[in-house]
């Protein structure tokens, strides 16, 4: 409100409205502005304007009271507890790495040991009919300790492709390559080998 409507709506006890200083001859001589000073002087009733408080870095910021920092705070049991620091996720990570490595690295060692190159192995060289129901077969054996013997399976195959014969052919210590008979139930066609091992039974390596 201006200056002038105040001096206006506001009374002064004992005098009339619109009367000034002029018209009271012992209040001395007017000082210009007297009367508004009088009106809107707030000494001794603190300051009506709100005054904004400061944050750390100097400009104005939220009160931080503890009344108030208690209002802000989560409600209790909403929102669970606060998350921790990401240690023990990071070790988490850590473990489960190792221990992939540590899978794969058993896997490899079985694959290897399943799929990789046999230590005693054989293959056909030749094969021919020997009868109307026999055929035979030369092998070349290869074995990462030559002064072992070991024994290989030999079958024949009738013209169905069914197996029609096997038999087991000794390979003597030192001794690269082997020729056996094979008897089959019908005409065979051809002959193969099924496999080879250290493991010679007994009765084989008495003949």
């Amino acid at each position: 409100m201006p200056a002038r409507s105040l001096l206006t709506a506001v009374r002064v006890p004992g005098r009339r409205a619109g009367a000034c200083d002029d018209d009271n001859p012992r209040a001395g001589p007017a000082v210009p502005g007297a009367g508004a000073a009088r009106i809107l002087d707030t000494r001794g009733i603190g300051s009506i304007v709100p005054v904004p408080t400061t944050g750390p870095t100097g400009r104005p910021g939220v009160s931080t009271t503890p009344a108030e920092q208690s209002a802000r705070a989560l409600p209790e049991g909403r929102y669970g507890k606060p998350r921790g620091g990401g240690t023990p996720r990071r070790l988490r990570a850590v473990v489960l790495a190792v221990a992939a490595v540590a899978l794969g690295g058993v896997l490899a060692f079985v694959a290897y040991q399943n799929l990789g190159a046999a230590p005693i192995e054989a293959q056909r060289r030749s094969f021919a009919e020997v009868g109307p129901d026999s055929m035979e077969i030369t092998l070349d054996v290869t074995r990462d300790d030559p002064a072992r013997p070991g024994v290989c399976i030999v079958r024949v195959r009738d013209l169905s492709g069914a197996e029609s014969g096997r038999r087991e052919v000794l390979v003597p210590a030192s001794v690269p390559a082997v020729s056996a008979v094979i008897r089959s139930s019908g005409k065979p066609v051809t002959a193969d080998v099924f496999g080879c091992s250290y493991d010679v039974p007994d009765y084989l390596s008495s003949e």
